[in-house]
């Protein structure tokens, strides 16, 4: 009766690790896709794209001369209101073609002559009796359709040229080369970067609709375990299995993104020249990564021998002394000598307060409160900037299921060494 028991408890050790590697491999596979995916929609969203590019402010003031023109018609009143202004500034350049012209005749031997001629054919007097019949002929130059084109294509190429005397060259190929990646090879980059974003957030879509399901089944794996470790832990076997789904956990833990901070301009609307000017999905600030990727940052694209240290750190206490820790754990045998021995001791029951994965887990949760205090503050005052300003602003940081991973296996590791340490003192 003992000998089925011990061997169904083994049986539902092998079940629990046979699905933990399945689901953990399924999280890896949809979660890392997933990250894949949020990264592309930051990267061609990103502000520097839109907001803050030069291109996309040429786009929208270019499109407003086009309506401006287009929509430009005379009729009566502001017929008459054009040439009346039109006359004016003819008047004022005969007058100042005037005075120039007897100026230049002073300063001249014989210049009293030529003003004598002017004088006498009446030029100056002719071409103000012309003035009407010149701000006509400009009307109706203005009204030829070709003629606005020709203006359209003369303010546009001027607006070319303020730009590019002005503003730097936005640098495009990280858009350009994410959206190759993607499969998007529109003419216009603004229509490619539309229909890519479109296809990223349907592809999210299901991905967290698989993800969301697959967290319910992680769940239950993890709550079977931890019934096992209470009902069907004691023999050295067990121990191993138990261990190993654990391992399994903590390999999830440290490789998918624990904690994702967004922050975004979802619209920004105002007005000029009466026409509506809008930017929408504006990407601020955006950061999501795991444990080792923490680490690859710190150490090696930090600033200096602190973040080095830091990084070295975290990878330490979270991720190596735990898997040491684990490592004597998978190899405890009941009369082993080595287990009683002052380092087996340490490394199996002494070592849980060098292995600081419950620490790691509270930082960040603690980071995800602080993100989104921070960031709802800063974009709200942004919302606030001006009552001329249509802004909506989406703001925080979202825990994602690589930190409900990592937090499973540090409270099981800690299960685990409490169970560990009373059969070993039987």
């Amino acid at each position: 009766m003992i000998r089925s028991w011990m061997t169904h408890s083994r049986l539902i050790w092998f079940v629990l690790v046979v699905t933990t590697g399945v689901v953990a491999f399924q999280f890896v596979r949809l979660e890392g896709r997933n990250a894949l995916m949020r990264q592309d929609l930051a990267t061609i969203q990103d502000i520097r794209y839109g907001l803050f590019n030069v291109d996309e402010w040429k786009r929208a003031v270019a499109e407003i001369i086009e309506d401006e023109i287009e929509s430009f018609e005379l009729n009566e009143n502001n017929r008459a209101e054009l040439q009346s202004k039109i006359e004016g500034l003819l008047y004022g350049l005969v007058a100042t073609l005037e005075t120039n012209y007897r100026e230049e005749n002073a300063q001249r031997l014989l210049g009293f002559v030529r003003d004598l001629g002017s004088d006498l054919l009446g030029v100056f007097h002719e071409m103000r009796r012309s003035v009407p019949d010149f701000a006509e002929s400009v009307i109706s130059f203005m009204e030829e359709p070709e003629n606005r084109e020709a203006a359209r294509a003369f303010l546009v190429s001027r607006l070319d040229e303020y730009a590019a005397n002005t503003f730097a060259e936005t640098n495009y190929a990280e858009l350009d080369a994410t959206l190759s990646r993607l499969n998007v090879q529109d003419e216009d980059r603004s229509q490619g970067v539309q229909r890519a974003a479109y296809r990223l957030n349907v592809e999210m879509a299901q991905v967290n609709r698989q993800l969301s399901r697959l967290m319910w089944v992680g769940l239950c794996v993890l709550l079977i375990t931890l019934a096992a470790l209470f009902q069907w832990l004691s023999t050295s076997l067990e121990i191993k299995l138990a261990t190993a789904t654990l391992l399994i956990w903590l390999g999830v833990g440290v490789m998918m993104p624990l904690l994702l901070v967004d922050a975004r301009i979802d619209r920004l609307q105002f007005s000029m020249l009466g026409h509506p000017v809008t930017f929408t999905d504006q990407v601020v600030f955006f950061q999501s990564k795991s444990i080792l990727d923490v680490v690859r940052l710190l150490v090696f694209q930090g600033n200096g021998l602190g973040s080095m240290l830091a990084g070295v750190g975290v990878l330490l206490f979270s991720v190596i002394i735990p898997s040491i820790k684990l490592g004597a754990t998978f190899l405890w045998q009941k009369d082993a000598p080595w287990t009683r021995s002052r380092v087996g001791k340490s490394l199996l029951f002494n070592s849980a307060k060098w292995a600081m994965a419950d620490v790691m887990v509270v930082a960040i949760f603690l980071s995800y409160l602080g993100f989104n205090g921070v960031l709802d503050d800063q974009m709200g005052k942004l919302e606030g900037v001006s009552n001329k300003l249509e802004i909506l602003s989406t703001s925080g940081s979202t825990l994602l299921p690589g930190f409900f991973v990592f937090f499973g296996f540090a409270f099981m590791s800690i299960i685990l060494s409490s169970r560990l340490h009373s059969v070993a003192s039987k």
